[in-house]
């Protein structure tokens, strides 16, 4: 599953909507299931969604999936976002 589909996913989840939604529900319920406190409450403060910023989705993804590449800078960029973001990540999760 590519990021910006879960980031979409937890987007919708989290949204102002998914109050009423069922299916939203049914999704929250099992995503909790894998969340520590830390976690559950970065998901519901929308945090989960900043370190998933549009901003750096767009930059980092590698154009037309298998036919293109990112800059070799671009790359050690995305590299360096993903190693300053894992350590917070990693409390999110049991």
């Amino acid at each position: 599953m590519e990021i910006g589909v879960v980031r979409t996913l937890l987007a919708h989840i989290v949204g102002w909507k998914s109050q009423n939604d069922d299916c939203a529900k049914i999704l929250m319920n099992h995503i909790e299931k894998h969340l520590t406190s830390a976690g559950k409450t970065a998901l519901m403060r929308k945090e989960m969604l900043d370190v998933i910023d549009k901003t750096s989705l767009e930059k980092y993804r590698v154009p037309g999936a298998h036919t293109g590449y990112l800059p070799f800078s671009v790359a050690k960029e995305a590299r360096d976002y993903v190693k300053r973001n894992l350590e917070l990540i990693e409390t999110w999760f049991v």
